[in-house]
């Protein structure tokens, strides 16, 4: 079989066993909504990654399915359980807007909620920015307003964690009193690279026991069921309109109800990030996590829940 032949067996496979179903959306592709819940609000969720998929959004199913919130998880193209492109020119802004668009058209969502964690933040917003009679309120979950802010504040958050590191201050003392020319400073270079992703990824990566007991029988590792995903996340780390991506000049104009969502523990949303937000903001509200990390909804669901429920339910 060719490697084509065994993603679509796959995707065959996990569709078969997942709760939702797929929808097309312009250009013969297919995107993947997975569903729960019944009642008259709805909740449209938009993973991060970028390339995340539904799997790591079930406690969002777990704990709004049953409250009256009819919650849909959309997995991009090349992303979960959608369609494969083998087209890096088809993930761009535009059409990420157009599929949204075309998905809730199909969905008969006329009025509804668009949250948007991480990666899915930034897409929200500018679908917000394009569509706001569409929605009811957007929540913008451990996301910042800009590209270069989320690299400044990754790179503090590293900063942080090699200022506290006993091999990292030696390594940066080290550097100090050595020839930048060097090979044994390109040595040490070396090896202070591979400390900070190694303190990065323990950082940001999500452990089981850091899962609440009552998720932890729904926690699984982030979807690999196919490695397309990855070239998505490559893809858009390295993209010059992610890159220059800035919604700072444009959050005065969302007039529609805002949540911002953070934690003290993010390396992408801090919280002078949020007052700052808030402050632009015409009509917003934080809630604030202090000792989650950058998936709160996995390791604090009993209070990220609370707030976000308010927030759906207030009347307006």
């Amino acid at each position: 079989m060719s490697s084509a032949q065994v993603t679509d067996s796959l995707l065959s496979k996990a569709r078969q066993q997942g709760q939702g179903r797929l929808l097309p959306v312009e250009n013969k592709y297919q995107l993947w909504v997975e569903e729960a819940g019944t009642g008259d609000t709805d909740l449209l969720i938009l993973p991060g990654g970028p390339g995340d998929s539904h799997k790591g959004y079930v406690p969002f199913l777990h704990n709004l399915a049953e409250r009256g919130v009819r919650v849909h998880i959309l997995n991009m193209v090349d992303c979960g359980l959608s369609d494969r492109t083998q087209d890096s020119n088809y993930w761009n802004l535009a059409n990420y807007i157009r599929d949204i668009d075309s998905v809730c058209k199909q969905l008969g969502l006329k009025k509804f909620y668009l949250l948007g964690h991480s990666f899915g933040g930034l897409i929200a917003l500018e679908y917000a920015k394009q569509h706001p009679t569409a929605l009811q309120g957007v929540i913008v979950s451990n996301m910042t307003d800009s590209w270069s802010g989320l690299i400044q504040n990754a790179g503090d958050c590293l900063d942080s964690l090699l200022s506290h590191n006993s091999e990292g201050q030696q390594i940066t003392q080290q550097m100090q009193s050595i020839d930048s020319t060097s090979a044994i400073f390109r040595q040490l270079a070396n090896r202070y690279d591979s400390l900070s992703g190694q303190l990065f990824n323990q950082f940001t990566n999500l452990a089981k026991s850091d899962v609440t007991p009552a998720l932890q029988p729904l926690y699984s590792s982030p979807d690999t069921l196919i490695g397309k995903n990855l070239d998505v996340y490559r893809y858009f780390w390295q993209s010059q309109e992610i890159n220059d991506w800035d919604f700072r000049p444009f959050l005065s104009q969302l007039q529609l109800p805002v949540l911002v969502m953070g934690s003290g523990r993010d390396h992408a949303l801090t919280a002078t990030d949020m007052t700052r937000m808030k402050a632009s903001l015409p009509n917003a509200t934080l809630a604030f996590y202090p000792q989650a990390g950058h998936v709160p909804f996995w390791t604090e669901d009993d209070r990220y829940f609370q707030p976000l429920l308010t927030f759906l339910k207030t009347k307006r």
